[in-house]
Protein backbone atom coordinates (compact mmCIF):
# COMPACT_ATOMS: atom_id res chain seq x y z
CA UNK A 1 0.00 0.00 0.00
CA UNK A 2 1.34 3.41 -0.91
CA UNK A 3 1.72 6.49 1.22
CA UNK A 4 -1.23 8.23 -0.47
CA UNK A 5 -3.85 6.06 1.22
CA UNK A 6 -2.71 7.35 4.61
CA UNK A 7 -3.22 10.91 3.29
CA UNK A 8 -6.80 10.26 2.15
CA UNK A 9 -8.07 8.43 5.22
CA UNK A 10 -7.99 11.52 7.50
CA UNK A 11 -9.81 13.53 4.81
CA UNK A 12 -12.56 10.94 4.50
CA UNK A 13 -12.84 10.66 8.28
CA UNK A 14 -13.13 14.44 8.67
CA UNK A 15 -15.76 14.68 5.92
CA UNK A 16 -17.77 11.90 7.55
CA UNK A 17 -17.50 13.50 11.00
CA UNK A 18 -18.48 16.92 9.62
CA UNK A 19 -21.40 15.48 7.70
CA UNK A 20 -22.69 13.65 10.76
CA UNK A 21 -22.11 16.47 13.25
CA UNK A 22 -24.96 17.10 15.65
CA UNK A 23 -27.13 20.11 14.99
CA UNK A 24 -26.10 23.26 16.76
CA UNK A 25 -29.39 24.83 17.81
CA UNK A 26 -27.71 28.19 18.47
CA UNK A 27 -27.44 28.64 14.70
CA UNK A 28 -30.64 26.90 13.65
CA UNK A 29 -31.12 24.24 11.00
CA UNK A 30 -29.44 26.28 8.28
CA UNK A 31 -25.97 26.36 9.87
CA UNK A 32 -23.28 25.39 7.38
CA UNK A 33 -20.13 23.47 8.07
CA UNK A 34 -16.92 24.11 6.11
CA UNK A 35 -14.06 21.70 5.63
CA UNK A 36 -10.87 23.25 4.25
CA UNK A 37 -8.31 20.90 2.73
CA UNK A 38 -4.85 21.81 1.49
CA UNK A 39 -3.57 19.86 -1.52
CA UNK A 40 -5.51 16.63 -0.96
CA UNK A 41 -3.93 15.19 -4.11
CA UNK A 42 -0.41 14.91 -2.68
CA UNK A 43 1.11 11.43 -3.00
CA UNK A 44 -1.88 10.14 -4.98
CA UNK A 45 -2.04 8.55 -8.39
CA UNK A 46 -3.98 10.78 -10.83
CA UNK A 47 -6.83 8.25 -11.02
CA UNK A 48 -7.21 8.37 -7.24
CA UNK A 49 -7.01 12.17 -7.35
CA UNK A 50 -10.08 12.03 -9.58
CA UNK A 51 -11.82 9.75 -7.08
CA UNK A 52 -11.39 12.49 -4.49
CA UNK A 53 -13.83 14.55 -6.55
CA UNK A 54 -16.34 11.69 -6.23
CA UNK A 55 -15.81 11.65 -2.46
CA UNK A 56 -16.28 15.42 -2.27
CA UNK A 57 -19.42 15.31 -4.41
CA UNK A 58 -20.96 12.54 -2.33
CA UNK A 59 -20.11 14.39 0.89
CA UNK A 60 -21.92 17.57 -0.14
CA UNK A 61 -24.82 16.06 -2.07
CA UNK A 62 -28.09 17.85 -1.38
CA UNK A 63 -30.21 14.75 -1.81
CA UNK A 64 -28.53 12.68 0.89
CA UNK A 65 -30.57 11.41 3.82
CA UNK A 66 -28.52 13.47 6.20
CA UNK A 67 -29.53 16.71 4.49
CA UNK A 68 -33.19 15.70 4.66
CA UNK A 69 -32.80 15.02 8.37
CA UNK A 70 -31.97 18.68 8.88
CA UNK A 71 -28.29 18.31 9.63
CA UNK A 72 -25.82 20.96 8.55
CA UNK A 73 -25.04 21.45 4.90
CA UNK A 74 -21.39 20.66 4.29
CA UNK A 75 -19.18 22.79 2.07
CA UNK A 76 -15.65 21.92 1.00
CA UNK A 77 -12.87 24.30 0.09
CA UNK A 78 -9.88 22.49 -1.40
CA UNK A 79 -6.64 24.11 -2.48
CA UNK A 80 -5.41 21.95 -5.34
CA UNK A 81 -3.08 21.84 -8.32
CA UNK A 82 -4.63 18.65 -9.68
CA UNK A 83 -6.02 18.68 -13.22
CA UNK A 84 -7.37 15.17 -12.52
CA UNK A 85 -9.50 16.40 -9.63
CA UNK A 86 -10.75 19.48 -11.48
CA UNK A 87 -11.48 17.54 -14.69
CA UNK A 88 -13.42 14.92 -12.71
CA UNK A 89 -15.61 17.64 -11.23
CA UNK A 90 -16.44 18.64 -14.80
CA UNK A 91 -17.30 15.03 -15.64
CA UNK A 92 -19.59 14.80 -12.61
CA UNK A 93 -21.36 17.98 -13.71
CA UNK A 94 -21.78 16.65 -17.25
CA UNK A 95 -23.21 13.40 -15.84
CA UNK A 96 -25.72 15.34 -13.72
CA UNK A 97 -24.25 14.14 -10.42
CA UNK A 98 -23.19 17.64 -9.36
CA UNK A 99 -24.88 20.96 -10.05
CA UNK A 100 -22.67 23.37 -11.99
CA UNK A 101 -23.60 26.19 -9.63
CA UNK A 102 -22.28 24.21 -6.66
CA UNK A 103 -18.67 24.28 -7.90
CA UNK A 104 -16.27 27.17 -8.32
CA UNK A 105 -12.61 27.12 -9.22
CA UNK A 106 -10.80 30.19 -7.94
CA UNK A 107 -7.47 31.07 -9.52
CA UNK A 108 -4.88 33.20 -7.80
CA UNK A 109 -2.26 34.49 -10.22
CA UNK A 110 0.62 36.71 -9.25
CA UNK A 111 1.44 39.30 -11.87
CA UNK A 112 4.90 39.06 -13.33
CA UNK A 113 7.39 41.45 -11.68
CA UNK A 114 4.76 42.56 -9.17
CA UNK A 115 3.36 41.67 -5.78
CA UNK A 116 -0.19 42.09 -7.08
CA UNK A 117 -2.37 38.99 -7.24
CA UNK A 118 -5.28 38.63 -9.63
CA UNK A 119 -8.24 36.55 -8.48
CA UNK A 120 -10.34 34.93 -11.19
CA UNK A 121 -13.37 32.70 -10.73
CA UNK A 122 -13.79 29.93 -13.27
CA UNK A 123 -17.11 28.11 -13.44
CA UNK A 124 -18.38 25.07 -15.29
CA UNK A 125 -21.00 25.09 -18.03
CA UNK A 126 -23.77 22.47 -18.36
CA UNK A 127 -21.42 20.11 -20.21
CA UNK A 128 -18.82 20.28 -17.43
CA UNK A 129 -16.42 22.48 -19.39
CA UNK A 130 -14.57 25.17 -17.47
CA UNK A 131 -15.32 28.71 -18.55
CA UNK A 132 -13.00 31.64 -17.90
CA UNK A 133 -10.07 29.24 -17.58
CA UNK A 134 -6.63 30.36 -18.76
CA UNK A 135 -5.46 28.33 -21.74
CA UNK A 136 -2.48 26.13 -20.86
CA UNK A 137 -2.79 26.72 -17.10
CA UNK A 138 -1.53 23.24 -16.20
CA UNK A 139 1.31 23.35 -18.73
CA UNK A 140 4.87 23.65 -17.36
CA UNK A 141 5.65 26.77 -19.38
CA UNK A 142 2.40 28.63 -18.57
CA UNK A 143 2.83 32.39 -18.10
CA UNK A 144 -0.11 34.51 -17.00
Amino acid sequence: MGFGFSQVLPIVAQLWASKHAQRDYRFGNNAQQFVVIEQPELHLHPAFQAKLADIFAKSVSKDSEISREGRRQLRIMAETHSPSLINRLGQLIAAGKVEKDDVQVVLFEQAENSDATTVTIATFDDQGVLTNWPFGFFEPDYQS
